[in-house]
């Protein structure tokens, strides 16, 4: 049957809520409460009064986000300033369109092209970083060249100009200028490091300033590089996924194909939720525009992925499922009842229990590795699984990582069955199969510190196998988007923290989901079993 007894089903679900009440606590230990002091309305409140300060006006469309600062949190290595979190603000007199595949609009995208355009980058208690505007594209003859007014926005930069000294100007301004200046000096405050001050200027008006950080690099040049963002395979596993899907999913699926083999019902299944679920993300992450043709044109791009990764999860699972159901079978039994419809199995309720049980001991194991090298008198890693900025910015946002991260634990608890799969075809051995997977999947994100980065790399990899052993591809996806989500929501056992309401949405899914596998896995059993019998 694959029911839970009464004590078994109680002791997972504590698992899981202990797990994540302890995460909370150790997420604000590593992020640090201090990161983010203000809410998005006072710093947007904030960007106005620097806007109108330099004559600008409220009006047109605008747009804003909190992002975290990669190059700073690699420069501080865990002792990240209050500028690794960042809130950047536009305003434009038209509507801003992105042009980028996920239709977000961002700081850079669209470019600042139109005249009156403006944006501000502040830190998180709404110090100035940077300033950009675009100058009128014609206008009447003023004096060109004019020295402005530089001091106040080394006030709103919080910089005391006095103790910086002129120096010759190197960057260029992102907007036309009749004017540049530079300064170095020390910023203020908290981890206090050098710093180089750029400002550009058209017909005596401030059109450019930046405050420039040890860690920040022109990432115009050729020669410059985007700090990679990390993923949950290491590295490793990145590139021989990107090798093997394609060629490996492509090979298999065609002889199961011809063979007459493989699951299609389920496996269209599966690809029709991958569709549903990471399209309404994407449609609820977009800054959908006002005009038709450009909303048009929004959705083609928004959808397009949906239909890419549908298609490709159609192909992964006619390539494994035959051999996944030979080798494996038990993995299968769990995800192919819930796939028929059968939600209310009581071996569907367990792994699905189990599963988030599980994943609260992932996420505090990540969490844990974050920590350990101070324990060990080494240099802590650099944080690369922050809250998600986008958590913090607008309740929208919340709703698409619940929706995307639905889609990710899915998509990888295939992927890492398919490697699982892949090595087992290729080697012939179950043994050394799992211990290739586990090597790969440990393999170090980051690279910083490897006497760390190994041992719970190995942890984490061997923990996500014994899931995928004892409970199933069903379990593995449940712990998989439980990981994902919680790591990117702002947990916190501070609930003063004007960010605490942010995660409940999350949390209140992710409770439903345990309570409702805590109750289908017992069967129709009491509760508390036979404790309150006569």
């Amino acid at each position: 049957m694959g029911d839970l007894s009464a004590g078994a089903a109680w002791a997972m679900l504590a698992a899981a809520v202990l797990g994540t009440v302890i995460s909370a606590g150790f997420i604000d230990r590593v992020r640090g409460r201090r990161l983010i002091p203000k809410p998005p309305e006072v710093l947007i409140e904030r960007a106005h009064a620097v806007l109108k300060r330099l004559g600008h006006e409220a009006g047109g469309d605008s747009a804003y986000a909190f992002d975290w600062d990669r190059d700073d949190l690699a420069y501080m290595r865990g002792n990240a300033s209050s500028a690794a979190l960042t809130f950047f603000y536009r305003q434009s007199p038209r509507t801003l369109v992105a042009a980028n595949r996920d239709g977000v609009v961002r700081r850079d995208d669209p470019p600042l092209t139109v005249s009156d355009m403006a944006e501000v980058l502040l830190d998180a208690r709404g110090r100035l970083l940077s300033y950009a505007a675009v100058p009128p594209q014609r206008e009447s003859a003023r004096e060109s060249g004019r020295e402005p007014d530089w001091s106040g926005l080394f006030e709103e930069a919080g910089l005391d100009p006095a103790t910086f000294r002129r120096v010759a100007p190197e960057w260029a301004a992102p907007a036309d200028s009749d004017r540049k200046a530079a300064w170095q000096g020390v910023s203020t405050g908290e981890n206090a490091v050098p710093v180089r001050v750029e400002a550009a200027a058209y017909h005596g008006r401030p059109v450019w300033f930046v405050v420039l950080a040890p860690w920040m690099r022109p990432m115009r040049m050729p020669d410059a590089r985007e700090t990679a963002s990390p993923t949950p395979v290491g590295q490793a596993g990145v590139w021989i996924l990107a090798m093997a899907m394609p060629l490996g999913g492509v090979i298999l699926a065609r002889r199961n194909l011809r063979l007459g083999r493989g699951d299609r019902k389920g496996a269209f299944r599966v690809a029709l939720f991958i569709f549903a679920t990471y399209s309404l993300a994407r449609v609820l992450r977009a800054d959908h525009a006002g005009a038709r043709a450009d909303e048009v044109w929004l959705l083609i791009k928004v959808l397009a992925y949906p239909c890419f990764w549908a298609a490709q999860v159609w192909l992964l699972y006619m390539a494994l499922e035959p051999y996944a159901r030979r080798r494996w079978p038990h993995m299968l039994i769990s995800w192919k009842r819930l796939l028929d419809g059968h939600a209310r199995d009581p071996l569907v309720g367990r792994d699905l229990l189990f599963g988030m049980a599980a994943g609260s001991a992932v996420l505090l194991m990540f969490l844990v590795s974050q920590i350990a090298p101070t324990w060990l008198g080494m240099p802590r890693l650099t944080p690369d699984y922050f809250v998600h900025g986008e958590t913090l910015t607008a309740a929208r946002y919340v709703a698409f990582r619940l929706f995307v991260n639905q889609f990710s634990g899915v998509l990888y608890a295939m992927v890492f069955l398919f490697m699982l799969v892949l090595l087992r075809v290729i080697v012939r051995w179950d043994w050394l199969a799992m211990a290739l997977w586990c090597l790969l999947v440990a393999s170090p994100m980051q690279g910083e510190n490897l006497a760390v980065e190994w041992p719970f790399g190995l942890l984490r990899a061997l923990a996500l196998l014994a899931v995928l052993l004892r409970g199933g591809l069903l379990a593995l996806a449940v712990t998989l988007a439980f990981y994902f989500t919680m790591i990117e929501m702002p947990l916190t056992i501070d609930l003063s923290a004007w960010y605490a309401m942010r995660a409940l949405p999350a949390v209140v899914v992710m409770a439903a989901v345990a309570l409702y596998g805590f109750h289908t896995s017992l069967a129709g059993k009491p509760v508390f079993g036979r404790a309150l019998e006569d």
